[in-house]
């Protein structure tokens, strides 16, 4: 314990040695010379190590952000800024923090330790506490500690990891962790409605949703490089859910859990920016704004998609539970209204862009409608490159497209009335010959 306290000091040659000397006496004294089957009492050791001891240091992380200052967090590289202006770079934080010097140590030297008890013990009781060490840094108020925490996650469940070694009850802890730190925190419910309330209880409702209102305004200008965590988060999960290997291995079930989550994230962020539009940023990092994280989400999830619609194996795997062939119909029914209602989302969203657009020059709402534009023509073309009897089946996809037929893109509008026709003409097809019909009489 004497060590876990100083491996916060602030002293950057104290807190090193306290950490090593830590983890040496660990790995030292904690893990047997020899092994036997049977019961390990040794790991539910090394679990109370982790839970009382190492995860506690991370306190120090989050403290020490605050209180030095450390080097503002990043968007990944893919990401689209047409409303704020980065300075990646520009700004360096205090280079002896406790976040800059020490946290890669410990969550390394955390993570041999769980990958030296599985070769040991063939067991993964230890993923579970590293998980927790991850969780604790994504719950964390530090946007600069949380995407470090979503990195090093991504690293850990992916390249440490071997494919194999990762269960669905792990899969299952990291969609979850996932599915929160794409969310926007804090972000009040806004009723639409207010039938059934006595005048009294509709005054005492809307001073409550304005206190709700001011509150996350204030904490998102206290905490605003939480902001980098959505962005930073949907990377990630684009990233799991793009690769063949590691989106069989989360299988289906996560997968449309993960996208779900992705769809409500995008719908988060734009009703956080509607409440923030009157207010101007400022201070020492420049945060994504909640419409630019709004857009990455849609970029990946017109990927997400793609996969649904052309990807073999996850095809076989609906075509299969669909079939009961094997068990998962809801997961099923799950993917295809994720199809249906994020298609719907992203095709109305562009119209009303591009509306905007018309009706005003700003460069930000141009820039904005012109990468929707990008993103609807990539999954039009993915409908477009579908077979006539699998795309006859979408039949709640004409309707959606039928509103795109006044879209201001010609090559919109061409892709549309091409989608549009062969449908017609393949439901035209399936209707029995009335001639035929009246001949069989």
């Amino acid at each position: 314990l004497g060590l876990s306290r100083s491996a916060g000091d602030s002293r950057l040659q104290v807190r090193t040695k306290s950490l090593m000397s830590l983890l040496s006496i660990v790995n030292e004294h904690f893990f047997p010379q020899t092994t036997e089957d049977g019961d390990h009492p040794e790991l539910q050791t090394l679990q109370l190590i982790f839970r009382g001891i190492l995860i506690p240091i991370l306190e120090h992380a989050e403290t020490d952000t605050f209180a030095d200052g450390v080097t503002p967090p990043t968007v990944p590289t893919d990401f689209e800024r047409f409303i704020t202006q980065s300075n990646e770079g520009a700004i360096q934080g205090n280079q002896q923090s406790w976040l800059e010097t020490t946290f890669e140590p410990m969550v390394e030297g955390c993570i041999e330790m769980c990958m030296r008890s599985i070769e040991i013990y063939k067991s993964d009781m230890l993923v579970e506490e590293i998980l927790a060490i991850f969780n604790t840094c994504l719950q964390s108020d530090s946007g600069a500690l949380a995407v470090l925490g979503l990195k090093r996650l991504f690293l850990f469940v992916t390249q440490d990891l071997a494919v194999g070694q990762v269960t669905d009850d792990t899969w299952a802890t990291v969609s979850h962790m996932l599915s929160r730190s794409v969310a926007v925190r804090g972000l009040p419910v806004i009723k639409d409605s207010d039938s059934g309330l006595d005048p009294e209880e509709v005054k005492q409702a809307k001073l409550e949703e304005q206190a709700s209102i001011a509150e996350f305004i204030a904490e998102d200008e206290m905490l605003k490089d939480r902001r980098f965590i959505g962005g930073q988060a949907v990377h990630v999960i684009g990233s799991l859910l793009t690769s063949e290997t590691h989106a069989n291995s989360i299988g289906l079930r996560w997968y449309v859990f993960l996208a779900n989550g992705v769809g409500s994230a995008i719908v988060e962020c734009e009703e956080a920016a509607a409440l923030l539009a009157s207010k101007k940023e400022r201070g020492r990092s420049n945060p994504p704004d909640y419409l630019e994280n709004a857009l990455y989400g849609r970029k990946w999830m017109v990927k997400f998609l793609s996969n649904m619609l052309h990807d073999s194996t996850i095809t076989q795997t609906m075509e299969a539970a669909a079939s009961d062939e094997i068990p998962g119909q809801r997961f099923v029914r799950g993917g295809q209204t994720l199809l249906m209602e994020q298609t719907k989302s992203l095709l109305a969203t562009f119209l009303e862009k591009e509306a905007s657009a018309r009706n005003a020059s700003g460069k930000t709402e141009s820039k904005e409608s012109v990468l929707m534009s990008s993103m609807v023509s990539d999954l039009l073309s993915a409908y477009e490159k579908l077979p006539d009897a699998r795309l006859l089946q979408l039949s709640w996809l004409t309707p959606l497209l039928s509103s795109c037929i006044q879209s201001n893109h010609k090559s919109i509008r061409d892709v549309v009335q091409g989608l549009i026709n062969r449908m017609l003409q393949g439901s035209l097809k399936d209707k029995p010959n009335v001639e035929q019909i009246e001949e069989t009489n």
